[in-house]
């Protein structure tokens, strides 16, 4: 049914795909603006996404040497195991702690 074609994304489409996200635009003009004010300017919003930007960029960092250190030290697979039934388990907790008033 589906083709089994395997495309390379450059980094220029991914760079393009995540500004464009309308995830971040939408929060950005709703939540933010919440906490900026009526006087927030856009020297605001432009602080704001610059801190925004180098905590992704040293969070994404240490997630993937994180992620290349555990496939070079560890079993791929073991790996997979252990981490979905992490996850799993983090979402039984949050479930039970949404009932819980």
């Amino acid at each position: 049914m589906f083709a089994d074609t395997k495309q390379s994304v450059t980094l220029r489409e991914a760079w393009i795909a995540n500004v464009l996200n309308p995830k971040a635009i939408i929060f950005y003009l709703t939540v933010v603006s919440q906490f900026a004010g009526i006087q927030g300017g856009v020297c605001n919003y432009l602080t704001l996404a610059s801190v925004h930007v180098v905590v992704m960029s040293v969070w994404l960092y240490a997630v993937s040497q994180t992620l290349i250190f555990s496939v070079k030290k560890t079993n791929p697979l073991m790996l997979k195991k252990y981490v979905n039934i992490a996850g799993g388990m983090l979402l039984i907790a949050f479930s039970l702690h949404s009932l819980i008033p």
